[in-house]
């Protein structure tokens, strides 16, 4: 017969606990539970391995200890530290939201879901994830791995991206908070789906086996279900402009692939080619006709967008006395200082390995 989990959210509560403490990882933030670790963990993994996570928390706690030191940083520092994670836009947040601290609640972090919603960059994800980890209050956190926990015990059948379907798996995952446990019940289910209930589960070592519906049904891959997204394709010509060791870098648009942050100049696809567009484009900063290379291509995921980047290179011998203020001349030994986005990291890296 199907498994009942929801006649039996107790014995399942208890046997997440049981399994967390015998298998919980030893993770920097775990040793405290500030709320200024747990803010930035949580922030950082919404969109990176745990490995790399932990990398990215280290660093950064070794820049900015205290929320107070990060309040002070310069938005320069901030984006620096961050590269490499991408979504540059929560990194700003960061910094925004750890001033409104300082300024507004001396350092303190709001208790409660409804003033952390106020602050800037904080969801409801982040918001339930700082009261329950690191104040241990009855609120529910749901990521990628509690989703698919609770779909698979359940076997939900629709879209749990829809606006039902996410409010089903948080109903199902409130029953399975411990009331007064919510730091370990959380972690637990967070845990459990990154260890075991892993896209490709270890069901054979699974302690809710007994409860699974979707194992009961032997389609435990098929959750949970979700509508595929699609990214749009599109090209850019990338241009590393370069006189001697220094390299023309572009501030872009705030909005956008990269808002706001340093790269090399880049154009969108033009009817004539990219070479010819490319060489139009530079000789009209630099005041004189120049000769593009073609250097190299990449390809980069980035949101909705999949981007090829064609990257050619132009040496031009003297640096005209002004450019647009977009525009800024960067010596390769300052790159390290600059928030790159990371394909122009890498195109970065590339061309120094290439002439230096």
């Amino acid at each position: 017969n199907l498994p009942k989990p929801e006649e039996n959210f107790e014995v399942i509560q208890q046997q997440l606990l049981r399994w967390f403490v015998a298998n919980k990882r030893d993770l920097p933030w775990r040793k405290t539970y500030t709320p200024y670790h747990v803010w930035i963990s949580e922030v950082m993994l919404q969109q990176t391995q745990m490995d790399r996570g932990v990398q990215f928390f280290l660093r950064w706690m070794e820049r900015f200890p205290t929320l107070e030191v990060l309040a002070q940083a310069t938005e320069e520092d901030v984006l620096r530290q961050w590269e490499g994670l991408g979504y540059y836009s929560r990194a700003r947040n960061i910094l925004r939201c750890a001033k409104l601290l300082m300024e507004r609640y001396q350092g303190i972090f709001p208790k409660t879901i409804s003033e952390l919603l106020q602050l800037p960059g904080i969801g409801a994800y982040t918001a339930a994830a700082i009261v329950s980890i690191a104040f241990n209050a009855d609120a529910v956190v749901v990521d990628a791995n509690v989703e698919r926990v609770v779909s698979r015990i359940f076997a939900y059948a629709n879209d749990v991206r829809s606006k039902e379907g996410y409010a089903y798996i948080v109903a199902m995952a409130k029953k399975l908070i411990v009331p007064g446990q919510a730091r370990e019940s959380n972690q637990a289910m967070m845990e459990f789906g990154a260890l075991v209930c892993t896209p490709h589960p270890n069901c054979g070592q699974c302690p809710l086996k007994g409860f699974c519906c979707a194992l009961f049904l032997h389609n435990v891959e098929d959750y949970p279900k979700k509508e595929s997204k699609t990214r749009t394709a599109t090209t850019m010509s990338t241009v590393v402009v370069h006189c001697g060791p220094k390299l023309l870098l572009e501030k872009r648009p705030q909005t956008g692939i990269w808002p706001g942050l340093f790269a090399f100049p880049s154009l969108d696809a033009a009817e004539i080619s990219p070479k010819d567009a490319i060489e139009v484009y530079v000789g009209k900063l630099m005041g004189t006709e120049v000769s593009a290379s073609k250097f190299t291509e990449l390809r980069h995921a980035y949101t909705k967008w999949q981007i090829l980047l064609c990257v050619y290179t132009v040496s031009v011998e003297h640096i005209p006395p002004s450019l647009p203020s977009v525009f800024q001349w960067v010596d390769i030994r300052d790159l390290t200082n600059v928030a790159l986005p990371a394909p122009h990291r890498k195109i970065a890296n590339l061309f120094i390995d290439a002439n230096f």
